[in-house]
C-alpha cells in the first residue's frame, strides 16, 4: 500500500447512492434509515471534525459538486438505474412477469428501458471496481449496509491500496451464515449473498450499531468490530415550543418483516378513540393494498413527509409507536428522533437496551395488548423524565462524540497503513 501523508488533511467519501432526497426533497421520496444517518454523519464530520468529506449520491439529472452544509456532495448522473429501480418496485420481471403496482410513468418507461438496453453502459459489476468512484481522491472509504454497493466500494478501495469502513445498517447484515451455503441466494430486500459476503470480509473495519452485532460478528464471523452508535442532532429535533400533542405516530414502510405495518394497525383498530397517523413508504405491493383495505377509521395514511418536516411531526405527536423486528432491525433512528422530540416511545421491542436505559418510552415484548393498553395511557399524558432521556442520548448519541469515535477510528486505520 501506499503510505498516506498524516500531515495533510484526510479526505473521507461517504457513498449512500440513495441519499439526495435527504438533502433535496425534491429528488425523490425514498428516504431511510441508512440515508438519514449517512447524511447525519457527512455533515457532523464536517462540523466537528478534522476531516474533509466527500458525500456520494445518484441524481437524476446532470452531475454536479456542491457544498451542502459544508459538506462536498458529489452528484454522479444515473438517470437510467433511477428509472430502472422505479420500474422494479412496480413490476417483478420474473419469470414470471407481474405487475405489482400500476402507475402511469410505466407506459413510457418499460419501453424506454427496452429499447435503450442494447446501447447504454453496462451497470457497475458486482464485487469489481465503481468506475464512478475509482477517479476520486479519497484517503478512506465508507460503505453503508452489508449490500451490493458496498462490496463495490470495498473492491475500489483495495484497487486504490485504501482502507475501507463499512456500518452496518440492520441485524440482518450479519444473518448471513445462517441462510445458507447458497450464495447466490437473495435476501428479502433481494442482496446477493456473495456481494454481502464480499463486503463483510473486505472491510477494514466494520462498524456496529449495537453491543448485539458486536457479539454476532465476533461470535459468527471472528471479526472483531468497533462500536460507533447512530448519530443525532439533539437540537434539531428539540419542540420549539410547548404545542398541545395529539396522536399516534408511526413510521415505516409496507412490509411483513421488519416494520409490519399490519401489526400497528391491529394495535390502532384497539384503541378506537386515540387517532393514529402512519407515514409509510413504499414496499410490497400485495401487503401495501391489504393495509389500506383493513385500514381502521382512526389511521390517517401519509404516503410522504419530506426530512425536513419530520422534527415537527415527532413534536406534535402524544406518543410514538415502534414496530420493527429486532432480526431484521439494526437500530432504528426513530427512536433516537422521538426520543430527541420528546415523544413518548411505545415499543414492541428494546434495541440494545435504549428504552430501559434512556427511560424514554415502554418497551412490550412483542404483546400487542401490552402495546394498546400503554398508548392508551401515554396518549392522555406521560410521566418521562426527559431530563433523564435527553441526559442519556447526548452522552451516547449526539453527533459530536459520535464524530470524535468515528474520527479515532479513520486515524487509527490510516496509521496502521505502511
Amino acid at each position: 500500500m501506499t503510505a498516506v501523508n498524516k500531515a495533510k488533511q484526510l479526505v473521507i467519501g461517504l457513498v449512500a447512492w440513495q441519499a439526495l432526497p435527504v438533502i433535496e426533497p425534491a429528488q425523490g421520496r425514498s428516504v431511510g434509515g441508512l440515508e438519514t444517518g449517512a447524511w447525519t454523519l457527512a455533515r457532523g464530520i464536517a462540523r466537528h471534525s478534522a476531516l474533509k468529506v466527500q458525500f456520494f449520491v445518484h441524481t437524476k439529472s446532470r452531475g454536479t459538486t456542491k457544498i451542502v452544509n459544508d459538506v462536498e456532495v458529489v452528484q454522479i448522473p444515473n438517470f437510467i438505474e433511477t428509472i430502472r429501480r422505479e420500474v422494479s418496485s412496480h413490476v417483478d420481471v420474473g419469470p414470471p412477469f407481474r405487475l405489482k403496482k400500476w402507475n402511469l410513468g410505466l407506459l413510457w418507461k418499460i419501453p424506454f428501458l427496452l429499447v435503450t438496453k442494447p446501447f447504454r453502459p453496462d451497470p457497475p459489476k458486482p464485487m469489481s471496481v465503481d468506475n464512478r468512484l475509482s477517479s476520486e481522491n479519497v484517503d478512506v472509504w465508507c460503505g453503508f449496509g452489508v449490500n451490493g454497493d458496498s462490496a463495490r466500494v470495498a473492491a475500489t478501495a483495495i484497487s486504490q491500496s485504501k482502507p475501507m469502513l463499512l456500518f452496518l445498517e440492520s441485524n440482518a447484515d450479519l444473518d448471513l451464515l445462517r441462510r445458507g451455503s447458497d450464495t447466490s441466494h437473495r435476501n428479502a430486500y433481494g442482496e446477493l449473498l456473495e456481494e454481502q459476503l464480499f463486503a463483510l470480509k473486505n472491510a477494514s473495519v466494520v462498524i456496529c450499531q449495537s453491543n448485539w452485532q458486536m457479539d454476532r460478528l465476533r461470535t459468527d464471523f471472528s471479526q472483531m468490530g468497533i462500536l460507533i452508535r447512530n448519530p443525532i442532532d439533539v437540537q434539531d429535533w428539540k419542540p420549539r415550543d410547548s404545542r398541545q400533542r395529539a396522536g399516534v405516530l408511526w413510521i415505516g414502510r409496507y412490509d411483513d418483516f421488519h416494520k409490519r405495518p399490519a401489526l400497528a394497525m391491529r394495535i390502532a383498530a384497539s384503541c378506537p378513540d386515540v387517532s393514529f397517523t402512519f407515514i409509510i413508504n413504499p414496499g410490497d405491493a400485495e401487503i401495501e393494498a391489504d393495509v389500506r383495505k383493513n385500514c381502521p377509521g382512526n389511521v390517517t395514511i401519509v404516503d410522504y413527509v419530506p426530512f425536513r418536516d419530520m422534527p415537527s411531526k415527532f413534536a406534535s405527536a402524544a406518543v410514538f409507536l415502534c414496530t420493527g423486528d429486532p432480526s431484521h432491525e439494526g437500530f432504528p433512528n426513530v427512536l433516537l428522533q422521538a426520543a430527541a422530540a420528546r415523544t413518548p416511545i411505545v415499543s414492541l421491542n428494546d434495541f440494545d437496551g435504549f428504552l430501559v436505559e434512556s427511560g424514554a418510552g415502554v418497551v412490550c415484548n412483542e404483546s400487542l395488548d401490552f402495546a394498546s393498553m400503554h398508548v392508551k395511557q401515554l396518549a392522555n399524558g406521560n410521566q418521562i423524565d426527559w431530563e433523564r432521556a435527553e441526559h442519556f442520548l447526548i452522552e451516547n448519541y449526539s453527533t459530536p462524540s459520535i464524530v470524535s469515535k468515528f474520527e479515532e477510528a479513520v486515524r487509527t486505520v490510516v496509521a496502521r497503513l505502511p
